[in-house]
């Protein structure tokens, strides 16, 4: 891996990772339950999926507007495996150590979302379900390190769509 993807991909992540850990902290702020809200994640995966082609821009920019697809893959990986981790350990934080108190608001919330999700869907939860939801702790270590793992995955997914958009290989013959 060359220095200009390790680079590129850093300072993406360092920025994506401020990006999501600011709006985490001004919407904590303002409504918490906002943070479970379906339209407050289809936001976040907005500005993971600019950022991502931001990275990938600016990649391209440095090699001459040329960047193969493994190349700017690579510089994604980086970019969203840094930012989601910084994102993660400030909602680590916030919700174990600054107010613990917002993670039974919000394990409350996700129990009463994951029920209105099964109903629209036409499927009944027991309140025996709804209440296994409510004992788990999903801001555990061992929670948020599952759901880092799996949200690493999906951008990965998104970072295979973008370096396909945006690759642009350099001619052999010029």
């Amino acid at each position: 891996m060359d220095n200009q993807t390790k680079t590129i991909g850093q300072k993406w992540g360092l920025i994506l990772g401020g990006v999501l850990a600011a709006i985490t902290i001004i919407v904590y702020s303002i409504d918490v339950s906002l943070l479970v809200n379906f339209s407050f994640s289809l936001l976040l995966i907005a500005i993971v999926l600019a950022i991502g082609f931001m990275a990938a821009k600016e990649y391209k920019a440095v090699n001459g507007g040329f960047g193969s697809f493994s190349d700017i893959l690579k510089t994604l990986i980086i970019t969203f495996a840094i930012g989601v981790l910084i994102s993660f350990i400030v909602k680590f934080i916030l919700f174990n150590f600054i107010d613990t108190n917002v993670m039974q608001q919000m394990i409350d919330l996700s129990g009463e979302k994951s029920q209105e999700l099964a109903e629209t869907m036409g499927v009944e939860m027991t309140e025996e379900a709804v209440d296994k939801i409510r004992e788990t702790n999903p801001f555990s270590a061992s929670k948020m390190f599952l759901s880092y793992i799996i949200v690493t995955a999906g951008n990965i997914i998104f970072g295979l769509i973008i370096a396909a958009i945006t690759k642009n290989k350099k001619p052999e013959f010029e």
